[in-house]
């Protein structure tokens, strides 16, 4: 059989392979055997506005009062099982939903999780929600058969059925801010070729709008926002090479245009409240934080970071780092980058939310294994020793001399977060004395605790992943050919 011959079965096979990693036995229950790490971060509006939520490598980091306290939610708690990424989205009554392989799950408290009504029992890769926090769409797949779309009008508490989306393995889905019926969906067809499908009706019919050399040279179709105003402007990230391509489409995704492209993997995108401000990040530290306005030219920021995922909201910006090379979990900024202040450092967390009942998801399950995680979370090397420290997050020492944020002018609206308090009593952040090779913070600090587009999740990285070693065998098995007279064709 021939390379061409062979391709598209490989193609083919690389859901059924992403499906099989996300749910193999983790080598490590706390951590699924991966070295502790952010990478991906929403935070609530309107009256959910404290609600934050960071998906770690060991499970979620949660808050529910604006920063002030974090707590640990282990994987076991909602149901995911190996080294499967959740996607999450904060309703507007501050309920958290995720995709896990085995369906939605739901939680208004951190402490019960529960599959909500019209759930399906397979695996989810992305969920998105507009502007109000009650419109939500999320898609089952990918598996290149029948992956669907969901829709929820209430928050996520239940679903119903939307297009379904054959012959497709969808990968992202967003719907727009502004407009609940445009929806956007990304995956790729059989033989790899990337594909985008738009929606006009909130996700119930969807109609392809771009594929193949629409994108430019990329080989995939990862979504990353859409304008906060303009429900016709999309963003998407096009693999090209070990680099990646952002583009930005202004008619719906009809055609698009390249704004500028990382060296390696860009893992961090945000967009501004009003559109008008770009970030990107690559988890490449030689490749820098970098920001556009008003559509002129992306310029390096002054920091260098880790950037595992970006989120803008109210003015801040939020940076997931690495604990071992940037010294936190969680960062934010609100010069637009110019400057980083720690919020959440993973050697510095205290378990599972005390609040939750005994017989609780989180409690039951999270407890047992909260000694084991909080040893191993303990010994990362992210500069000076780290302690067990309180349970008050908000006890961050170095966060930027972040004394009073009732004293930040330019975080926003904040004017909802008199109770707040005082945080001068910061001692979180892992005693961060040791900057030399961190982003140097604020020196008014940041309202990070007043309070976003999306990252990728870990699975879709492994499928691009995955794509790009298929990718790999076909060039060697092309040149194969080559050098014996046969010859062999690219797709």
């Amino acid at each position: 059989m021939t390379t061409t011959d062979a391709r598209p079965r490989r193609r083919r096979a690389l859901a059924h392979l992403l499906v099989a990693a996300a749910l193999a036995e983790p080598r490590a229950a706390s951590a699924n055997g991966r070295f502790p790490t952010g990478g991906y971060f929403v935070a609530g509006g309107g009256e959910a506005r404290g609600v934050m939520v960071l998906r770690a490598t060991f499970g979620l980091v949660t808050s529910r009062d604006a920063g002030r306290t974090w707590s640990w939610i282990c994987e076991d708690a909602f149901g995911a099982v190996g080294t499967f990424d959740a996607s999450v989205a904060i309703a507007y009554d501050g309920r958290v939903v995720l995709t896990t392989p085995r369906g939605l799950q739901t939680s208004r408290d951190d402490c019960a999780w529960a599959p909500p009504e019209g759930n399906l029992a397979r695996p989810f890769i992305d969920v998105s929600v507009d502007a109000t926090g009650a419109h939500m769409v999320t898609v089952a797949g990918p598996s290149g058969v029948d992956d669907v779309i969901l829709r929820s009008q209430n928050g996520g508490a239940s679903w119903t059925r939307g297009a379904t989306l054959a012959d497709l393995y969808a990968g992202t889905i967003e719907v727009a801010p502004s407009s609940p019926d445009r929806v956007y969906v990304g995956g790729f067809l059989g033989d790899g070729t990337p594909l985008m499908l738009r929606s006009d009706d909130g996700g119930l019919t969807a109609r392809e709008v771009a594929r193949g050399a629409a994108f430019l040279g990329g080989t995939s179709a990862f979504i990353s926002g859409v304008d906060p105003r303009d429900p016709d402007v999309v963003y998407v990230r096009a693999a090209v090479g070990l680099g990646t391509a952002l583009l930005r489409s202004d008619d719906g995704g009809a055609t698009f245009r390249e704004l500028t492209r990382t060296d390696g993997p860009m893992t961090g995108f945000a967009l501004s409240d009003d559109g008008a401000t770009v970030w990107i990040g690559s988890d490449d530290r030689r490749d820098p934080l970098r920001r556009s306005t008003r559509g002129g030219p992306f310029e390096a920021l002054g920091v260098t970071v880790t950037t595992r995922c970006l989120r803008q909201r109210d003015g801040v910006l939020y940076v997931c780092g690495d604990e071992s090379a940037d010294g936190f979990l969680l960062a934010c900024s609100t010069d637009g980058g110019e400057h980083l202040t720690p919020v959440v450092s993973a050697r510095r967390l205290d378990g599972p939310p005390r609040a939750c009942a005994a017989d609780t998801p989180t409690s039951s399950r999270c407890g047992p294994l909260w000694p084991a995680q909080r040893a191993a979370l303990a010994q990362i090397d992210g500069g000076a020793p780290a302690a067990t420290g309180s349970h008050d997050a908000g006890d961050v020492r170095d966060a930027g001399d972040v004394r009073d944020v009732r004293d930040v002018r330019d975080v926003g609206d904040v004017r909802d977060v008199s109770d707040v308090g005082d945080v001068s009593d910061v001692r979180d952040v892992g005693d961060v004395s040791d900057v030399s090779a961190r982003p140097a913070p604020s020196a008014r600090g940041c309202g990070c605790r007043v309070g976003t587009t999306r990252g990728g999740t870990g699975a879709l990285a492994l499928l691009l992943g995955l794509a790009l070693a298929a990718r790999i065998t076909d060039r060697h098995a092309a040149a194969r050919e080559r050098a014996d007279g046969r010859g062999g064709t690219r797709r």
